[in-house]
Formats: structure tokens, sequence, C-alpha cells
């Protein structure tokens, strides 16, 4: 939090969430040496009301592209003391509203649209967020049930947010409805070899699987920032002779040469 001389303020007729101070760069940085806390978030009931004025503030979220549905979102959240030396005074005490306008006065406060999600998302899991990310994607995935490919993002953020029970939870779902979706198998595959201690465990696929026909090129759609090398599959190991029934074996970073089939 940066704190500025009053003098400082041009003016307050700035866009919502806007700059008061025009020129902060020409002011001195200085360590303060003390302790702010923002009690306007301190309960639920702040929370929810924080949420309705911006929300109704800002309906088209022109101001804030992620929105505001993450303010009153205690999923995930984590409580910790305040420690020994670190306290504030006066103590807080709960005014009953008094601490901020009412956000009904302003119009109707409604749930942020799919884009304002989809960029919460976004925001969250590039900053390494991936558990409240996965609460919204699920969010998602619960208002936009015929959209296949929120599920399989939501997958790929609960394996990074390493909430293994999830990933075969939400892969297990996937592969009821298609046993053959590559990108389930690889990330069910992932969250078991994570629980095992591997993060290279196989997935295994009979030759004469869908999953080899063109429509699994729609895994690169769900993983746009894939960088690693193109999945690829072995050709058939015969288990008796020559005809006989094979698999095709696929890790994730390996790239084995393939003489007939190859899934990109």
């Amino acid at each position: 939090m940066r704190l500025f001389p009053a003098a400082a303020v041009t003016g307050l007729s700035v866009p919502l969430h806007g700059g008061w101070v025009a020129d902060p760069a020409r002011f001195v940085r200085r360590a303060a040496g003390i302790n702010l806390y923002h009690l306007r978030m301190a309960t639920q009931a702040r929370r929810r009301a924080r949420r309705a004025l911006y929300a109704a503030a800002d309906p088209d979220r022109r101001y804030q592209r992620i929105g505001y549905d993450y303010l009153d979102d205690e999923r995930g959240m984590v409580l910790t003391p305040i420690p020994e030396g670190r306290g504030f005074s006066p103590a807080f005490v709960e005014d009953h509203g008094l601490w901020a306008p009412v956000g009904e006065a302003r119009g109707a406060a409604t749930p942020d649209p799919m884009e304002a999600r989809l960029a919460y998302v976004a925001r969250a899991a590039a900053q390494a967020e991936a558990g409240a990310a996965l609460h919204a994607m699920r969010d998602l995935c619960a208002a936009s049930r015929a959209d296949d490919d929120l599920p399989h993002v939501a997958a790929a953020l609960a394996l990074r947010a390493g909430l293994l029970p999830e990933v075969e939870a939400l892969t297990g779902a996937l592969l009821v409805q298609d046993g053959a979706d590559l990108h389930a198998l690889e990330l069910r595959a992932l969250g078991q070899g994570c629980a095992r201690g591997s993060a290279r465990a196989p997935v295994t696929i009979s030759p004469a699987s869908p999953a080899l026909r063109p429509k699994a090129r729609s895994w690169r759609s769900c993983a746009p920032n894939w960088r690693g090398p193109r999945p690829t599959f072995a050709p058939p190991m015969p288990a008796g002779g020559a005809g006989s029934p094979g698999v095709r074996n696929a890790t994730r970073g390996a790239g084995v040469p393939v003489p007939t089939w190859q899934w990109w």
C-alpha cells in the first residue's frame, strides 16, 4: 500500500478504481515501518457488501475485467492469527454498514459474465493460484454444461493445484462420456503418477481406440500453452504373434517414432 499527502490528490472525478494521484513518480518512496490492516473486508457481510457495491457500480465490468465475484468467494480461504507485536489499535468494532454506501442504491448487483470469469481464471492461474482458478472454473462448468472444454480446463487446474482427488473425479466424469478422451486420459495418468511420486505415468491405449481419430486434436484447444514435444504413439507391440492386438504407450514429454499413426 502506498500513502500520499493530501496535496497530491488532483481531483476526485476519476473512473472507478482509477488513481487519484496524477504523477506518483515525482514522490520519494520511503518505507513507513508500520502495519496497515484493511478491515473493510473483515467479515463475511462486509465482503458481500463490497462485491455488491462494485458489481452495481460497474455492471459491464468496464473498469475491472476480472469482475468482482471473487471478493466474497471464501472457498479455499486460509486464515492465520495476527502475530504478536503486529496487532492494531483501536480494536475492530462492527458499525453495521456505516463504512460504505449501499450497493443496491446504484442498481442491481449482477453476477460476473462468462468473459469476466474467464479473465479471473486466467489471472489466478498466471499468479500460481490454481486452486482459486479451479473454483471459478467449476462454477463455469455448472453454468455451461454444454461446453465440453471447460471440464478439461478444470481438471488441468486441479492437477496444477495438487488436488489429486479432484483430478480423479473430473477426469472420471469425462471418461464416462468418452472413454477415448486423450486429454482426460493424460490428466488422470499424470494425477495418478503424482500420487505415486512419478510425474511421467504412461497412458495405454488400444490400437483400435477411437482416441486415434482426428477428433483427438481437441486436446490442443484445451492446452493452448503446451510447449512440449508433440505427443506420439509407439508402433504395435504384438502380444502373441503377427496380427495380435497391441498397445500404444504415450508419456507426456516423450517423442516416439510413429510409422502409421500420429496424434496431432
